[in-house]
């Protein structure tokens, strides 16, 4: 509920620390490299070419099924479960159904008024200050009392308020609100959430120039993603990709290709595990898949490790 009503401030990426808080098309570049997460009010337009495809997956980076080219939604045993809608976004069909809302704390109810009147102060009014104030109340609610809001609750409301502050210029504190998310979202154990918060503080630590705590920082989100994710899963690329920046800006860019090289031998290794796995099976790869192939092979000059990435999926 937290997350359905927060503020759309601009969003905090790596790229957007060089690019300014908006940085559309970074944000865009971060939800195909971590997969579609279906949600409710997703204003991401999809376009895929024809023969490519994406990875559906929810909050915990956990596959859902896969979005073709001609709109569908496709699980492993390829049944229909979702489309594109006129917007461009992704539905499923148990979505449309509609699913029993979780049952809220009293400091949940209250923190999400709150961040409804933030989001209309923020997008409505156009009034920074009040929206500010009210999602700092929102965080103050959810953090008075241990065990008073969930943690995956917590992590949202501060996340947002990060956004806020981040767009506002206010650094030391957005650094602080990430840091309540972070600690929040590993508490929960939702290591894809813990991940995605990483890019934003990251984000936040390259502009204050902090890039020895930026490293730290995204080595542990690495880590998080390998033990829970594997090296091939789309989460894992995203942190693999902030990792990469972390050692660019330090200068230390033989550090960061001998990471990217041998990722790609790993992804590759786990892509030719699961292709011998699926013959042994007597499995054919479909039109879709082998067009999927194709595609991964023609980006290969673009991205080496995208390309690897496609293949384990295509595979």
């Amino acid at each position: 509920p937290a997350a359905a009503t927060a503020p759309a401030a601009e969003p905090v990426s790596e790229a957007a620390a060089a690019a300014g808080p908006a940085a559309e098309d970074a944000a865009a570049a971060a939800a195909a490299a971590n997969g579609i997460v279906p949600e409710e009010g997703d204003e991401g337009l999809i376009e895929l070419a024809e023969g490519e495809m994406l990875p559906v997956v929810d909050e915990a980076g956990n596959q859902l099924g896969t979005l073709h080219a001609d709109g569908r939604v496709l699980d492993d045993k390829g049944v229909e479960i979702g489309a594109l809608d006129e917007d461009g976004n992704v539905v499923l069909y148990e979505q449309q159904q509609g699913e029993e809302p979780p049952v809220l704390s009293a400091a949940e109810e209250e923190a999400e008024q709150l961040m409804r009147q933030a989001a209309v102060a923020w997008n409505v009014q156009h009034n920074r200050e009040a929206a500010e104030k009210f999602q700092r109340k929102a965080l103050e609610v959810v953090t008075k009392e241990a065990g008073g809001a969930r943690p995956e609750i917590i992590a949202e409301v501060a996340s947002s308020l990060a956004d806020m502050l981040y767009a506002s210029d206010k650094l030391i504190d957005a650094k602080d609100a990430l840091q309540v998310a972070l600690d929040a979202a590993e508490a929960a154990g939702q290591h894809a959430l813990y991940i995605k918060l990483s890019n934003n503080m990251g984000a936040v630590l390259r502009k204050q120039q902090l890039h020895e705590e930026g490293k730290a920082l995204h080595q542990k989100a690495m880590q998080v993603a390998l033990d829970n994710f594997g090296v091939a899963h789309a989460t894992t690329t995203l942190a693999r990709g902030n990792l990469v920046d972390a050692l660019d800006q330090l200068g230390d860019r033989e550090a960061a290709r001998t990471l990217l090289t041998d990722s790609v031998q790993q992804i590759k290794q786990v892509a030719e595990e699961k292709e011998a796995d699926e013959l042994s099976k007597g499995g054919k790869p479909t039109e879709e898949q082998t067009a999927a192939a194709v595609a991964a092979a023609l980006k290969a000059g673009q991205s080496p490790e995208l390309a690897a990435m496609l293949a384990v999926d295509s595979s």
